[in-house]
């Protein structure tokens, strides 16, 4: 029943979960996520990471998905930027609701 009904989604919120993204990537999974702000405080602590952005984060966490099924979600909270992440291969967006 779970694996018909049910989703595995998995939240990123260190440099090092992002570094190696590939080895949450197991059979199972359906997406790894993360937000901005989530993500910011444990960079900060790694001012010399090649990582530097959410960007960079992203570009290479969608590197290390692209031989799998997994959907990578991105809280961009922004509509505005919507078809940035987009073209970047994002393929789940988390946005406000304009209320």
């Amino acid at each position: 029943w779970w694996n018909k009904t049910g989703v595995l989604w998995m939240q990123i919120e260190s440099i090092n979960a992002v570094t190696h993204a590939r080895k949450l990537a197991k059979p199972g999974v359906d997406c790894l996520s993360w937000g901005p702000a989530d993500l910011q405080f444990n960079m900060a602590s790694h001012p010399h990471h090649p990582f530097q952005t959410d960007d960079d984060c992203v570009r290479h966490v969608l590197q290390q998905l692209a031989d799998t099924d997994i959907k990578l979600c991105y809280r961009s909270y922004d509509p505005a930027l919507r078809n940035r992440y987009i073209d970047m291969g994002v393929t789940v967006l988390l946005e406000r609701a304009k209320v």
